[in-house]
């Protein structure tokens, strides 16, 4: 056919079109940090996760019986499944802890409860499934999880899956830090399922009995929540590079960490970019609140304590003063008034001269105030006693005897220490208190009228020991 004689050549230009195949678009190219930073935030969600909304067709099972548990895991395709365990927490602190109870494993179709704590041994069949590398088992904190159900069960678990390691080798622009360090469920969930997962009292429940329908539907969202958010990382791999899965898969055998090949494993990924180190935090002075309340700044320097002293006024000096004579005068009418002397009735005036504060007795070195903590059992000889005069009794009351010092054969220390005593070089004797002070007539001591006798002097605390005996003689004589 002519293409001159067409239907389209009378047709004019702009009416016809360029092409009629639509041209492909390239593939998106990853998401890099920068870009990511300069996105505005999100606002934050406020619907919950239910497994009811992403897997409408799927079936919840709770199982409490071993043969049916046999029975109906034997359905589960191999595949990538969620795992996560269950058991009783511990409501006495420093208690151990208690045994897993619960196996949650969930996937698109099924969503298996198996309460191993109801039945009399671990399912079989759940054995094979976790001891398969073709089933993934992805979940948050599986690391401990695995080691825990080797530690009360004896199973080993292969093919695991970190959701954190694998969010932070596929999705290096979001995630910075540590390359070990957790991210929990609940954020996981956030981010990349735009729900949350409710954490509440509920995870603190007693989970070897009959679970309610609450604890039902907070387990089984539980695993299928890491189910789909594994399928939602797996999807971000880019098939140009992707990280190799040494880098956030495992296997648990017997209770240790190790690759496919047998080789120990550990959590590590020499491409990750941990980003710039986060910035130290600010030193808190305790100061800070002060300076706060005066109307200051948390962080901003001390202020110069010397330039903001203020001379004192010199009339507060003296109402201070004047202050302290009035108690001083006061204490002393007290004294006065329980000595019988009387109180001085005239009207107190600001006089610093007006009266002088009774001094102590000079005593000489070897009169020591006897103190209850003193050692009773001194070997320092008694001394007299001074007693106050007629002259110094006008301004001082006058002083009970004092008690005259111990003077026992026994105490050898001459302090609170006996040597040798039970094999210890130096053992504190506990002494028993002194007698309140009895006024006494104020006689000398050992004259005429003194009670001070020899017979009143306390017997020690512990009896002497007699000396061993060298020979028979001797000891047929102490015997009789």
């Amino acid at each position: 056919m002519d293409p001159e004689s067409s239907p389209t050549s009378s047709l004019p230009a702009a009416a016809i079109p360029e092409s009629t195949e639509t041209e492909t678009e390239p593939p998106q190219p990853f998401p890099q940090a920068s870009a990511i930073e300069k996105l505005p935030p999100r606002p934050a969600p406020t619907w919950g996760y239910s497994w009811t909304e992403w897997s409408a067709n799927a079936k919840l099972i709770y199982l409490r019986d071993t043969d049916e548990a046999n029975e109906r895991l034997s359905h589960l395709q191999p595949g990538c499944i969620g795992f996560d365990l269950e058991w009783k927490p511990t409501y006495v602190k420093g208690g151990q802890e208690n045994r897993v109870a619960l196996v949650q494993i969930a996937n698109d179709d099924m969503i298996f409860l198996v309460q191993i704590s109801a039945m009399q041994e671990f399912p079989s069949k759940l054995r094979e499934i976790l001891e398969d590398p073709a089933f993934l088992k992805a979940g948050v904190g599986i690391q401990g999880d695995t080691k825990k159900l080797f530690t009360d069960w004896e199973v080993s678990v292969r093919g695991c899956i970190d959701l954190s390691l694998l969010a932070r080798s596929v999705d290096t622009a979001r995630w910075k830090g540590k390359y070990n360090s957790s991210i929990g469920l609940a954020r996981l969930v956030e981010v990349y399922c735009y729900r949350l997962l409710g954490k509440g009292k509920i995870t603190r429940s007693n989970w070897e009995l009959f679970l309610k329908p609450p604890q039902q539907q907070y387990a089984a969202n539980d695993a299928h929540a890491g189910y789909i958010v594994c399928k939602r990382l797996l999807g971000m791999i880019q098939l140009s590079n992707p990280p190799e899965p040494k880098y956030y898969t495992f296997d648990c055998v017997r209770g240790y960490y190790c690759e496919p090949t047998g080789l120990p494993w550990s959590p590590i990924n020499p491409t990750y970019d941990p980003g710039p180190a986060p910035p130290p935090k600010p030193h808190k002075d305790r100061r800070d609140r002060r300076r706060v309340d005066k109307g200051g700044e948390a962080g901003s320097p001390a202020p110069d304590v010397e330039a903001e002293e203020q001379p004192i006024d010199p009339t507060i000096i003296v109402q201070r003063h004047e202050s302290v004579l009035k108690l001083a005068h006061s204490t002393w009418l007290r004294q006065q008034e329980t000595l019988g002397r009387g109180r001085n009735q005239d009207s107190w005036s600001f006089q610093p001269n007006a009266f002088q504060i009774p001094e102590p007795l000079h005593t000489t070195s070897s009169q020591k105030v006897h103190h209850s903590r003193h050692n009773s059992y001194s070997n320092s000889t008694p001394t007299s006693t001074t007693f106050p005069t007629a002259e110094s009794s006008s301004s001082v009351p006058a002083s009970p005897p004092q008690r005259p010092r111990n003077n026992h054969p026994n105490a050898t220390r001459g302090a609170s220490y006996n040597r040798g005593f039970r094999g210890n070089q130096f053992k504190r004797i506990p002494t028993r208190a002194d007698p309140p002070a009895v006024a006494q007539p104020q006689v000398a001591p050992g004259g005429e009228g003194s009670s001070h006798k020899a017979t009143d002097m306390p017997r020690p605390r512990y009896r002497q020991r007699r000396p061993k005996p060298s020979n028979p003689q001797q000891t047929a004589a102490a015997i009789v």
